[in-house]
């Protein structure tokens, strides 16, 4: 498998660069998989008491990050996964 990613990412640097990216990635998510198995009930009811608190103005949707948990994934690994379907790598 290594063999024939090898020459698409340009040589040993660049694929170690991108299994560390892919291990940081896996790791990230099982990390957020982990946090919403320890979720419950009360918490769902809690965020949605959360969310009706905030105004429904333009700065009530800026203060959403105040509610929410982050995104699972970050602008950049959602470029590498587009970038990897792409160009099936």
């Amino acid at each position: 498998m290594v063999d024939l990613v090898r020459p698409k990412l340009g040589g040993d640097k660049a694929l170690e660069s991108w299994m560390i990216q892919m291990l940081k990635k896996a790791m990230t998510d099982y990390a957020h998989e982990l946090r919403a198995q320890t979720t419950s009930v009360v918490d769902g009811e809690e965020l949605l008491r959360k969310l009706k608190a905030l105004p429904n103005t333009p700065e009530g949707f800026l203060q959403l990050d105040t509610v929410l948990m982050p995104a699972k994934t970050s602008f950049e690994e959602l470029r590498e996964e587009a970038y990897a379907e792409k160009y099936n790598i």
